[in-house]
């Protein structure tokens, strides 16, 4: 419209007035004055348009250049503000990355909008993590803003305590971009499997454990009960480089229908039997006298004898020393009761005799005893024991008194 008026801008005079309106499309006329008729050389005309509504929507800058921003914000009636600058790992460094109200909002025509535009990713310490573990050194290193890649270093001459932690980083640099990426070199033990086929399961997984590898157990049946517990075969094999905690399996042999006589000789009798009992055997006494104490209750010998092979539920007979003499004790003064239960204790028998007492306090208790106190006698042999017995004393009858008798009278 201006081009219109400015046609006759030689002979009339023409002023321009912009003004926020809802009512007329941007950089149209809204009115004049005069708003009609007809106009002489030398007169004057005010042409009043809009500059658009009132109020308009903020556009998403985010992402574009400054220019860019200004102009978009210039197209709807809005003026660049204050540009800022500011690290931001998200946005490309010259780019804006902020502005002062939000996309979508309303806002007064005309106003001034501040941006922020992004100087790239913030420069930033990198931790060291250098002998933590790889999940917490990882850990570290993302809550700070980087991008974490691990590669394993696997070594033999390692030990337990720096198996899965980080050795080295790259970069070692103390500063790095945020966002950016450091690789980490973790250590990973590995050992060299010994070989344990014909140890006992026991001694085999303590030397597998001992290398920080767990151990699984399988059973294979033998009827050999020299190969029953030990090791036939591992998995994987002997000499096979495994990391640390990996799973070793062991077939072991077992024997089900046989067992070896255990060696017994010397062993107390309780032992013989607990022993044979836990192999399935059953077991016979057959006692040998000695008369040496420290032979008392331990094995002589088993038959069948030791190493022999036999099925589970056999009878094993178990030759055991029995002292052949022993020393009688002394049982005087106590009940009868005490006392026998004393000599049954011993293996001995006993029998009774009796002694009479006036005092009542010694009724039942032992008066002595045959053979004596610390006299030795055989395994079964028999004590005498004699035993109080009260007897009430005897009482004397009463002496009977002559009869009175009258002095004779005398005659006249």
């Amino acid at each position: 419209f201006r081009e219109e008026f400015n046609r006759f801008s030689s002979i009339i005079q023409v002023t321009y007035e912009a003004i926020y309106t809802d009512a007329v499309p941007t950089r149209t006329i809204v009115y004049t004055d005069p708003d009609e008729g007809i106009l002489s050389e030398g007169d004057s005309i005010h042409v009043v348009y809009s500059k658009g509504p009132v109020y308009v929507t903020m556009p998403d800058l985010v992402g574009q250049t400054s220019f860019r921003a200004e102009e978009i914000l210039n197209y709807i009636g809005l003026s660049l503000g204050e540009v800022k600058e500011a690290y931001d790992h998200t946005v490309p460094k010259g780019q804006v990355c902020g502005q002062q109200y939000d996309a979508d909002k309303v806002i007064r025509n005309g106003s001034s909008v501040d941006i922020t535009v992004s100087r790239g990713p913030e420069p930033v310490t990198v931790p060291n993590v250098v002998g933590m573990e790889e999940e917490r050194a990882v850990n570290t290193l993302k809550n700070a803003g980087f991008d974490v890649s691990v590669i394993y270093q696997k070594s033999e001459s390692a030990d337990a305590s720096e198996n899965g932690k980080v050795s080295a980083m790259k970069p070692s640099d103390s500063v790095q971009l945020y966002g950016s990426s450091i690789e980490l070199t973790v250590m990973q033990a590995v050992v060299r499997l010994q070989d344990v086929t014909g140890k006992t399961e026991k001694d085999a997984k303590e030397l597998l454990e001992k290398q920080h590898l767990t151990v699984n157990v399988t059973r294979e049946d033998t009827d050999d009960p020299d190969l029953d517990g030990t090791v036939k075969s591992m998995d994987p094999k002997a000499d096979t480089t495994v990391d640390f905690g990996s799973e070793v399996t062991l077939v072991v042999y077992e024997c089900t229908g046989f067992v070896k006589v255990p060696e017994l000789e010397g062993r107390t009798e309780a032992d013989a039997k607990a022993a044979l009992d836990a192999l399935g055997l059953k077991v016979t006494l057959k006692d040998i006298a000695t008369s040496d104490d420290s032979l008392t209750d331990t094995v002589k010998s088993v038959t069948p004898e030791a190493g022999s092979v036999v099925e589970t539920g056999s009878t094993v007979e178990v030759e055991v020393y029995r002292k052949t003499m022993i020393r009688v004790p002394d049982v005087t003064g106590r009940t009868e009761d005490e006392a026998k239960k004393i000599i049954d204790d011993l293996g001995l028998t006993f029998s009774f005799s009796y002694r009479d007492t006036e005092d009542a306090s010694l009724e039942g208790k032992v008066y002595s005893t045959d053979p004596k106190p610390n006299a030795e006698v055989a395994i079964g042999g028999n004590v005498e024991l004699t035993i109080y017995k009260y007897k009430a004393p005897e009482t004397e009858p009463p002496t009977a008194e002559p009869p009175a008798t009258e002095p004779p009278t005398a005659e006249p």
